[in-house]
């Protein structure tokens, strides 16, 4: 699963869940050790409330979602957090978490109800947890993102005297995101579709009329290829204002020009 095309708040939505995760294991796995593994070893061996703990547990997951609404967007980028970083976010978090947890006992007066060794258990096992499972999601995210600087795959279609122009094809291949695998002559094309294994299309026409520009777009699109367009005049790359920047040449994409249907009366 690629997650290089994630939003911020996407990744820190996943984080969230899997800290969640790591919460509800360590809380599980302290009550199993309190009141089934290690229970001869205490000289209370009644077995938990569960109404009790479940209403802990839901002041838990209660207090770790506000701590995290709270926290918003702070911290940076998740991928970009060194392992002292995580380290340091984790032992706050869990820092508040048990001070919510004792003010929360103190209040409802259960603090003689709710076994120490399980809050202590909690405190050792979240920690263990979590702190690996922080570090995995962040190197899974800073992978992905390793993997987002790629440079996309695009083919080159424009007039032969553009491309024998040695400048021109070192423009095309220095373009930020794109690693440029096809040239292919306007002349030559004959309105049919490239094929290859390519994402992206750098289109510089002078010579294909508006009608077979639109043909061939359209026909791109329904494959799934983005279009891009450059201004050619006179065999010349034409710079343009207000147009998108790359690599100080400029391009117009054509954000859709695809045949669509309608479908129950929806276009």
């Amino acid at each position: 699963m690629s997650l290089k095309y994630y939003s911020g708040k996407t990744k820190k939505a996943i984080q969230i869940l899997t800290d969640l995760a790591a919460l509800l294991v360590s809380y599980f796995l302290s009550i199993a050790l309190r009141y089934y593994i290690l229970k001869p070893m205490y000289p209370n061996r009644d077995t938990p409330s569960y109404q009790l703990y479940s209403a802990v547990l839901f002041m838990l997951v209660l207090s770790y979602m506000l701590m995290a609404l709270v926290r918003k967007g702070k911290g940076g980028r998740i991928e970009d957090r060194d392992g002292y970083d995580v380290l340091q976010n984790l032992i706050k978090d869990e820092f508040v978490l048990m001070m919510i947890l004792f003010l929360f006992l103190f209040v409802t007066k259960w603090t003689s109800d709710v076994s120490r060794s399980v809050i202590g258990f909690l405190v050792i096992l979240f920690f263990i947890t979590d702190l690996p499972v922080r570090i995995k999601v962040r190197n899974v995210f800073r992978w992905n993102a390793k993997e987002g600087e790629k440079k996309e795959k695009a083919i080159v279609i424009a007039p032969e005297a553009i491309l024998e122009r040695p400048e021109y094809m070192d423009a095309f291949h220095n373009m930020f995101g794109f690693d440029v695998v096809g040239t292919y002559a306007t002349e030559n094309l004959n309105q049919n579709v490239p094929d290859g294994e390519y994402r992206s299309v750098v289109f510089c026409a002078e010579s294909m009329g508006t009608e077979e520009q639109k043909s061939l777009f359209i026909a791109l699109q329904d494959i799934g290829k983005l279009v891009y367009y450059m201004p050619v005049v006179a065999g010349e790359l034409l710079p343009a204002t207000n147009w998108l920047d790359i690599q100080n040449y400029k391009l117009k994409r054509f954000d859709d020009l695809s045949v669509r249907e309608s479908v129950f009366g929806v276009p």
